[in-house]
């Protein structure tokens, strides 16, 4: 058998593929991102990915860190830390550390 097959026969020949996937890593993430993304983009998207570890942040990350732009975004108005503590139940001082994070995180990009 070749060890270069075409990336369309590989999905084509899912359920072998599929199983060794889930062996070698654990979890049939490969088959659920064929089944959500439909052959063809998930073609593609392993063209462009293949072989980058990803990490897919939560809702609660998500969530997390649109509160702390926010919070950023405040801070950068004008609006005084004690105001914005009581606004998102934070102390002042983990205001000024969201603050400070953010701040780096735009100033690293």
């Amino acid at each position: 058998m070749d060890d270069h097959l075409p990336a369309e026969e590989i999905v084509g020949k899912r359920k072998s593929v599929e199983a060794l996937l889930c062996m070698h890593y654990g979890h049939p993430v490969f088959a659920e991102l064929v089944d959500f993304l439909g052959h063809e983009t998930a073609l593609e998207f392993i063209e462009i990915f293949g072989g980058t570890a990803i990490n897919i942040p939560s809702i609660e990350d998500l969530q997390k860190m649109t509160r702390d732009y926010e919070i950023f975004r405040q801070c950068q108005a004008g609006t005084k830390t004690t105001i914005l503590s009581k606004r998102f139940k934070l102390t002042p001082k983990r205001i000024r550390s969201i603050r400070d994070k953010i701040r780096k995180i735009l100033n690293e990009t």
